[in-house]
């Protein structure tokens, strides 16, 4: 009888670290926010490129890192067009959790229009 309360208490001990381990290891992701610029649907599909790029930020323990991540998603959008103008443009804001620590992320993408079209 002993012996198999030292099994059931080893069982109930299992449990309890593979379920501390799956509670460290668990993530979550959702989106917040998803926003659209005015579209032009007279737009040409051969003269427009589509463009996208995505932008992040770390936070841990609360203490968060690079905190110009959606003037640097912009930035790397207007830089994928240089001789023409960025417009149909979808942002999406969306987090990344773990433990104690999370992903915000910025997606953006649009068409680049040459300036000639």
């Amino acid at each position: 009888m002993a012996k198999q309360n030292d099994l059931e208490k080893e069982g109930h001990n299992m449990l309890k670290l593979f379920s501390i381990l799956f509670l460290l290891a668990s993530c979550s992701h959702s989106v917040h926010q998803v926003t659209m610029s005015d579209h032009n649907l007279n737009i040409n599909p051969k003269m427009a490129k589509k463009i996208h790029t995505l932008s992040e930020q770390k936070v841990i323990f609360w203490f968060t890192f690079d905190t110009n991540y959606v003037e640097s998603a912009k930035s790397q959008l207007e830089k994928q067009c240089p001789q023409g103008e960025v417009t149909n443009i979808m942002t999406r804001y969306s987090t990344s959790h773990g433990f104690f620590h999370w992903t915000n992320k910025i997606y953006m993408e649009g068409l680049c229009l040459n300036k000639s079209s």
